[in-house]
């Protein structure tokens, strides 16, 4: 599995810079009594750069033999949506601590 790696910058990492930019890409494996139960495979990028402010990954997937690919993103509104590429659905997902989201779960109950 890969994790984050960061561009050769000078200074003490306590200094407070901030990396702007970062893509990591991985896999790995969840195995069982050494059965593979998942698989997982994607990418993820990341930009904070001054007021912009975005996140998208693409993974794909296989959990115990059913094979999935999806996509994760948001941009500067601080909405997150996930689409699930296998069967082409869309969702925003919502921040339960929100006020605005436990007013809409009021509604919806």
């Amino acid at each position: 599995m890969a994790l984050a790696s960061s561009p050769n910058t000078a200074g003490n990492p306590m200094s407070g810079e901030m990396i702007e930019s970062a893509t990591v890409k991985g896999n790995f494996t969840v195995t069982v009594d050494g059965e593979a139960v998942l698989y997982v495979d994607g990418t993820a990028k990341v930009e904070d750069a001054g007021e912009k402010h975005s996140m998208n990954s693409d993974f794909d997937f296989t959990l115990i033999g059913v094979e999935r690919s999806g996509s994760v993103y948001s941009g500067d509104d601080e909405k997150v949506y996930l689409v699930d590429r296998t069967n082409d659905l869309h969702y925003q997902v919502i921040n339960l601590d929100d006020e605005q989201a436990k007013q809409e779960r009021r509604v919806v109950r």
